[in-house]
């Protein structure tokens, strides 16, 4: 029987290579990580979320500059402490 699959969190470590990209940080609770995943995910088009540390409760969003202002209306506006590292 074939082992299953943790994945190796690659695609939390890729970073944007071009201005057409922007990697969106932030922090929450643990818990929260996956209904903040599932709301993202809900508004297609928005975001590509991805863990960074989740024991500690970093996340990103990788996202164009187009979306950037709508993905943060909607992490400003969840139901859960979503803090933005990034200086924008």
């Amino acid at each position: 029987m074939a082992k299953a699959y943790h994945g190796n969190n690659k695609a939390a470590s890729i970073r944007p290579k071009s201005p057409a990209e922007i990697l969106i940080e932030a922090k929450t609770l643990p818990e929260d990580i996956n209904f903040i995943f599932k709301i993202i995910e809900a508004h297609s088009h928005t975001a590509f979320p991805v863990k960074l540390q989740p024991a500690e409760g970093r996340i990103g969003f990788h996202t164009n500059p187009d979306q950037k202002d709508e993905l943060l209306n909607i992490l400003k506006n969840l139901p859960r402490p979503v803090k933005i590292l990034n200086n924008f």
